[in-house]
Parts: structure tokens; sequence; C-alpha cells
């Protein structure tokens, strides 16, 4: 073999040697997803990465989209340097709907992407509550309602609606607070209810834009004041026993009840002779005045926000 042929070999063996050398690049893969909770779990991984790492990654998803880029949705987890596994919750998804899914890795404005997973999102562990109906006055209900288990899901709208028969159509007398991402407890009124009408209330989540989920029923009813005058008669004292009763208190604080008499109006009024009692109670009262007189007019009364609320006359002659 002459000089120069071997020469000519180790030249030619040197060159190729550097044509070898390897060069990194970015490589992600998706390898798994869960959904649990109302919430896809995606996992991916890092195969590899270029010498000045990562700028960003993470993955991006969408909505019926099969292929899903960085203009989709995406979470976002930074920059790293770091090969390895790498995991992420989905969130702000729609119920009923399928998403598309991959991981993503940039670099020098490069974006990398790994193989498309797909899940189906059915809401599994929604709770729609609605907690308490208290009245505050004739002209206040206070509503207090709970949704938990949301999830990633989000919430076209969630409220509460209501109707003067049972099982209420969600399209009668429906308060909407708009989208919703979080668990979340609201508060509502209901102004100025009917007085003396049940009125049959749920809370309400709309997950899509047929598809709503509904609360437990329950009642609540404002009713009147209503107090009645039952009798007048003599006791064994020679004392005149009037008897009141309250059917119900209503909703608004009575300021003042008891009895107004007369001996010579047949309508008595405040104005006239009255006993003021205190402690309204549901059920029967009395006073007892002294006969003075053979002839009694005597009508229960009670005082609620300045207004005087009467009952019937009866009228007893001795």
């Amino acid at each position: 073999m002459s000089y120069k042929y071997l020469l000519y070999m180790l030249t030619l063996c040197f060159a190729s040697c550097k044509q070898l050398e390897i060069k990194r690049i970015n490589k992600v893969e998706t390898i798994k997803s869960v959904f649990y909770n109302n919430q896809i779990i995606a996992k991916g991984n890092i195969i590899d990465l270029e010498e000045n790492g990562i700028s960003d990654y993470g993955f991006c998803y969408a909505a019926n989209t099969e292929i899903p880029t960085i203009i989709n949705d995406r979470i976002s987890l930074g920059a790293t340097n770091k090969t390895g596994e790498f995991s992420a919750n989905l969130i702000g998804l729609q119920a009923f709907n399928v998403y598309y899914f991959r991981a993503y890795a940039i670099s020098n404005n490069v974006v990398t992407y790994g193989n498309v997973f797909s899940t189906e999102v059915f809401p599994n562990s929604l709770n729609i509550n609605l907690d308490s109906l208290n009245i505050i006055s004739s002209k206040q209900i206070n509503l207090t309602g709970s949704i938990n288990g949301i999830g990633g899901l989000k919430l076209l709208d969630f409220g509460y609606y209501y109707s003067f028969v049972s099982n209420p159509s969600i399209l009668s007398n429906k308060n909407s607070f708009g989208t919703l991402q979080k668990d979340t407890v609201f508060n509502a009124k209901i102004l100025n209810p009917i007085i003396d009408t049940t009125y049959y209330v749920k809370a309400f989540a709309r997950l899509s834009n047929s598809a709503y989920f509904s609360s437990a029923e329950k009642t609540v009813r404002v009713n009147s004041l209503k107090i009645s005058t039952t009798s007048v008669y003599l006791d064994g004292n020679n004392k005149i026993s009037m008897q009141g009763y309250f059917n119900n208190l209503g909703a608004d604080p009575i300021q003042e009840y008891g009895f107004c008499y007369s001996t010579t109006n047949a309508l008595p009024t405040y104005n006239d002779s009255k006993i003021v009692l205190n402690n309204p109670k549901i059920g029967s009262f009395s006073a007892t005045i002294n006969l003075t007189n053979e002839t009694y007019f005597v009508r229960v009364y009670a005082i609620v926000e300045g207004k005087i609320i009467y009952g019937q006359v009866q009228s007893k002659s001795f």
C-alpha cells in the first residue's frame, strides 16, 4: 500500500466522522390522559431537547378540532432545560364535547408537537344545591345556592328559577349570573314576593346550549298577618273576657297588638278604648276589663310597619 493511498484513506475517514456529528432537537410526545372529576389530566414527555433548552412547553387543546395548535387553548408550563414526563389539568371545558389535545414545545420560535389524544367530556361529579330560602320580610326572600365539583368545566350559565307550581320549568322566572369555572356559593334575593303564594324554587347550571342540571326543589311562602276576634263573654268575676287568635304572624315585626273596644261605636278603632298586649305568638290570646255597660263592641288589632290591621267585630250585650 502506497503512502499516498494511506493518506487519502485517513483524510476520507476524518471527513466522514465530521459529517456524523449529531445535532440535538426538541422532541415531545403525548403519552396518556385521564378524565377524572370533570377534568382532563393530560400527560406528556420531553424525550430530547436542543442545547439551549425549551422556552415554553405544555399542552394545546380544542373541542372538535382534530389537530389542535398553540393558537387554540393551551396550558403553558414555562421554560425548561430538562427531559422527562410532565402533566397538566385542562380547563375551560364545555360538557359533551370531544377534546383533542397534544403536547408541544417551543424553541427559537419553532413549535414541536407530540401525538394527538382525544377525550369526550361527560360530567360525572357535579353537585348543584339550593341550600336555603329565608324570609327576611314581606318584601324580601334571601336565597343561597352552591355548585361543587366543577373541576375543569366551564358552565355557560348558573343561577336559580321558580314558579308557582311544583317542578317549575327552566324557562319560568329564571335569574342568571353568567359563566362559571370554579366551585362557588352564591346569594340572591327575591324581591317583593307575592304574599300568600307558594314559590317552588330550584338552582341550576347550564352545561351546553341545551343541557341544564338542576337542584332539588325547595318551597317558600310569605304569609300575611292573619288575626281574628274569636269571642266576647262575661266570666265569673263580673269581668268581660275578650278572646283573639293569631292564625299567622306574617313576615314583618308586629309593633303592637291587642283589643280595641267601645260601648257606642259598632266598629271600634285604635282611637277608641284599647288594651295593648306584648309578645305575639301563633294561637290564642286574651284580655279582661270590668263590666260597666250593657253592650260591648270588640275587635282585635295589630300594627305592622305603621299600618293597623283589624280583625272582625264581636259584640255582646249583658
